[in-house]
């Protein structure tokens, strides 16, 4: 998930780069000029484009929530987990090409 709370229209559009497969663009954006996104980035990579003007106060709510909806999924994406000292290691592992990995974590 890419959390976009500063309303800049060029975060939105990086956010849409920076989103893993499958994962949620969330934007809470008050920008008045178009802001051009790659769309077939999304299509590609099947991310979700969320928006919000927190006029309910549910951004708060729906971050607060995200971890426990991770927590029910985690087992299954999550297939290793290293510490910050060992973030070159994730990061070979993650480029190594090897079809067994899945999401990898980098414990700070």
């Amino acid at each position: 998930m890419v959390v976009g709370a500063a309303g800049g229209a060029k975060l939105l559009e990086e956010a849409v780069g920076l989103v893993s497969p499958a994962g949620s663009v969330v934007s809470l954006n008050f920008a008045f000029t178009q802001i051009p996104i790659r769309y077939m980035q999304m299509i590609r990579k099947e991310a979700n484009l969320v928006g919000s003007r927190m006029q309910n106060g549910k951004f708060p709510i729906v971050l607060n929530d995200y971890p426990d909806r991770l927590a029910a999924i985690e087992p299954v994406l999550v297939t290793h987990v290293f510490s910050a000292d060992d973030a070159a290691a994730a990061f070979d592992l993650a480029l190594s090409g090897d079809d067994t990995v899945g999401k990898i974590v980098i414990d700070f």
